[in-house]
């Protein structure tokens, strides 16, 4: 489906300047092979960005949550005992599959973000590049980021390093 849908847009009369390919994986890594044979089957006009999210893309809004006061720290040390580990980073152990469970990725944003879009947002935009791609590499993030820098950021000439 993702081959065909670069055809279409190859074809239409307006071409896009990029394309990014974006999926969840949960849990399956065939998802990222599809997306590469896509790319790969021919040499599009434009850039062609993959993002899988492993397990989910919370993980990846979680890779960049820094507590901003003593409240979001309680909230962060409560999630970390809970699950036993830092679901900044090690949210590839985010797997559960049912709403709520206690490894649910979307359920450790909630708690930690009160579901605040805005909050959500600044986890992304805030944090170091640096800090994204350390603490997301088990979830796909740093492979995302590498690749915008790679294949997008050119298109935008020179960018500033974080």
């Amino acid at each position: 489906m993702a081959e065909q849908a670069l055809k279409l847009l190859a074809t239409s009369d307006l071409p896009p300047d990029a394309v990014i390919l974006v999926r969840d994986a949960d849990k399956l890594s065939r998802r990222r092979e599809g997306f590469e044979q896509a790319r790969d089957a021919q040499l599009w006009d434009f850039p062609v960005v993959i993002a899988v999210a492993d397990t989910k893309r919370e993980c990846w809004i979680l890779a960049g949550f820094e507590p901003r006061d003593n409240a979001e720290s309680a909230l962060l040390e409560r999630e970390r005992k809970e699950l036993g580990f830092d679901p900044r980073s090690e949210a590839e152990q985010l797997t559960a599959s049912e709403d709520g469970a206690k490894r649910d990725a979307k359920r450790v944003l909630h708690a930690l973000t009160g579901g605040d879009q805005e909050r959500e947002d600044a986890c992304m935009r805030e944090p170091p590049l640096t800090v994204l791609k350390q603490r997301g590499a088990a979830t796909g993030l740093m492979d995302y980021l590498d690749e915008i820098e790679a294949r997008l950021a050119p298109l935008f000439g020179q960018v500033a390093r974080r």
